[in-house]
């Protein structure tokens, strides 16, 4: 799995810091040398005295997002879930960036949309 296929290091953190901790295949984990570095999900501790930090699930954001945890993200109205992943799908063969601000903006994470 690429960087660009995942949630970057900023999002995921948000996401988890604002009470999405479903599960992934892969993570944002910490070296030795306390940097992040995407690796495959180990299913070790969120955190533990032998990390210095936490480690947050990297979702894979056209499967995890936008189809296993569809309802998760965006609700259960049909048309709501259509119109948030054709605009990710659309918006993903652009800039990375747009995608991640539009998930942050419309998902059911953002305590603005509760």
């Amino acid at each position: 799995m690429s960087e660009k296929n995942c949630t970057s290091l900023e999002l995921s953190k948000w996401l988890f810091e604002n009470g999405c901790d479903l599960e992934s295949e892969y993570e944002w984990d910490v070296t030795m040398e306390g940097e992040y570095i995407l690796s495959a999900n180990r299913g070790g501790l969120k955190l533990s005295y032998v990390r210095p930090k936490p480690i947050y699930p990297a979702y894979d954001i056209l499967n995890d997002i936008c189809v296993k945890y569809v309802e998760e993200f965006w609700g259960k109205d049909l048309s709501t879930i259509a119109t948030h992943t054709e605009t990710i799908l659309f918006c993903s063969q652009e800039e990375d960036d747009i995608v991640e601000e539009y998930i942050k903006l419309y998902c059911k994470f953002n305590p603005t949309n509760i």
